[in-house]
């Protein structure tokens, strides 16, 4: 167990700089701080330090600090296992030069993307769970390829949220997983959709499950250029979506069913 109890002084628990694993052999560890570097060059988050490696197999990992840093804070190269990462903003934090995959694991904010990549860099999810925080995925540039995990943050009470957010040139892929606001009666926001994509961040949609906020409204928002192949697409209340948020994005080929549905023709 590592802890730094006063994490509002920037100061992380770790700064990887060569080849690190993190696994809780035990069950019981933890790291507490403002989070873990993972290839910080020491001046600046979007430029890494050459070679850095570091591979998290399972363990608790929380970022203390209100205002800022994440239980992950990844500037070059990570691959995360499994583990629990709980962030009061981010859980994972991925830069500009980072390239990272994440195999599994469970990933928790309070008030902001559990996992965001930023500036640039890629990021892989080919399976995550994100059960709580202001939203799932935020990608905020880069390369964001996912294949499948639950998103199904809580949301906040009279905020706009989005499951994923897509936006800053940003190019992403989602192949498969299931993506839903999982909000509590308490914490309606006022809008928002499964996935979205706005300011020049581009998005193809191959599959996966996407439920509206509300019955009204479309569980996607997209923005030109982005493309739907495959899907299936609910309302609130888990009725098939003929929104014409998905109907004008589906590409040529395919088609919209009445079981909301994206297939070939």
């Amino acid at each position: 167990n590592i802890t730094v109890p006063d994490a509002t002084k920037r100061i992380y628990a770790i700064n990887n700089k060569g080849y690190l694993t993190l696994k809780d052999s035990k069950g019981t560890g933890s790291v507490k701080a403002r989070g873990i570097y993972n290839g910080y060059n020491g001046s600046n988050t979007d430029e890494t330090v050459e070679g850095a490696t570091m591979t998290v197999e399972s363990g608790n990992y929380y970022a203390l600090d209100e205002n800022g840093g994440a239980a992950i804070f990844n500037c070059a190269k990570a691959i995360i296992n499994g583990g629990v990462f709980d962030g009061q903003v981010a859980a994972f934090n991925g830069r500009k030069c980072a390239e990272t995959t994440i195999n599994g694991g469970v990933f928790l904010s309070v008030n902001n993307y559990a996992i965001q990549q930023n500036n640039g860099g890629e990021l892989t999810i080919n399976d995550a769970t994100v059960n709580r925080g202001f939203g799932a995925v935020g990608c905020f540039g880069g390369k964001v390829t996912i294949a499948d995990g639950e998103f199904l943050p809580t949301g906040t009470a009279g905020t706009t949220c989005h499951v994923v957010y897509v936006a800053a040139g940003a190019d992403v892929t989602i192949n498969g997983g299931t993506y839903k606001m999982n909000y509590p009666e308490n914490a309606v926001p006022d809008s928002g959709s499964a996935v979205a994509s706005y300011y020049n961040g581009t998005l193809a949609i191959n599959g996966g499950t996407f439920t509206a906020h509300f019955d009204n409204v479309s569980p996607v928002e997209l923005s030109s250029g982005s493309t739907i192949k495959g899907g299936t697409y609910y309302n609130h209340a888990g009725v098939a979506s003929q929104h014409s948020y998905i109907t004008n994005f589906v590409a040529e080929g395919y088609e919209l069913n009445a079981n909301g549905e994206v297939v070939a023709k």
